[in-house]
């Protein structure tokens, strides 16, 4: 896993492609990675909350750069920052709410629960990096 943004009329996901930004390379380097299902609890009216969820990962001792997009199906896509798509309309258009400190990420921030309808789980997709992001 790792991120690669390339110039437009290149695909990124060949070798041969022109990279605008690639982890690959030293100036973007991955602290750590993975994805994690938050699962909600049914609200009664179709809505499912969803509780503010840490996930910590060895301390960098300063606010590192961050990559975290969600989504709520095992067939759709990934946006940043957050859900985007005009195919969801139950959701208002804002990204999902995370932080970041020098040991953690926290999803689902600032808010008690966080709801939306239909989606009994959203996967978090994330990669620290060891770059500052401050």
């Amino acid at each position: 896993m790792g991120l690669w943004v390339s110039y437009p009329g290149y695909d990124a996901s060949t070798e041969g492609a022109k990279f605008i930004l690639s982890s690959d390379l030293d100036y973007l380097k991955i602290h750590v990675q993975g994805k994690l299902r938050i699962n909600g609890t049914n609200n009664g009216d179709g809505t499912y909350i969803y509780n503010e969820t840490d996930v910590p990962f060895p301390d960098l001792g300063y606010i590192p750069l961050t990559y975290v997009s969600f989504r709520w199906s095992n067939t759709a896509e990934l946006y940043y920052p957050g859900f985007t798509s005009v195919s969801n309309p139950t959701y208002d258009g804002n990204p999902v709410p995370y932080a970041v400190e020098s040991n953690k990420l926290i999803l689902i921030y600032g808010n008690s629960a966080w709801s939306m309808a239909n989606m009994p789980w959203i996967e978090a997709y994330y990669m620290v990096f060891k770059n500052r992001a401050v």
